[in-house]
């Protein structure tokens, strides 16, 4: 059975992720996210979405086979683990996950705040 944030993340190239999104943020079993350029905005080319990330409810090891994701920690720190490097990420922080590249991560405070750059804008999650 798939969980909610699975089926978002699955979500085909007709701007179905987009619509759930744009004005409704909502918790699901992953961050509060919000997204504040969407896919529809870009014809495709990229997203940003501003999401909030509790501690508990990170995502499992996964891979974006299409999409290249940019995270920047506004507040708060995370822990990212990229093809087996850790990269720990304080407030202030980028790291550049490269599409095909199984990732993960930690929330290390009780909450992140983060941007994500979604370059194209539809993304597709591949549980490992």
């Amino acid at each position: 059975m798939k969980t909610q944030l699975q089926e978002m993340m699955m979500a085909s190239s007709n701007g179905d992720i987009n619509k759930l999104f744009r004005d409704n943020p909502v918790w699901s079993e992953g961050p509060r996210s919000s997204f504040l350029i969407s896919g529809e905005d870009t014809h495709g080319q990229a997203a940003l979405i501003e999401a909030v990330h509790k501690q508990g409810q990170e995502p499992p090891v996964h891979v974006h086979p299409v999409t290249d994701e940019i995270y920047y920690v506004m507040e708060g720190e995370m822990t990212f683990y990229l093809d087996g490097e850790t990269i720990f990420a304080p407030a202030g922080t980028t790291v550049f996950i490269g599409r095909g590249k199984a990732h993960s991560f930690e929330v290390k405070t009780k909450t992140a705040n983060t941007l994500v750059l979604l370059i194209p804008a539809v993304t597709q999650l591949k549980l490992l």
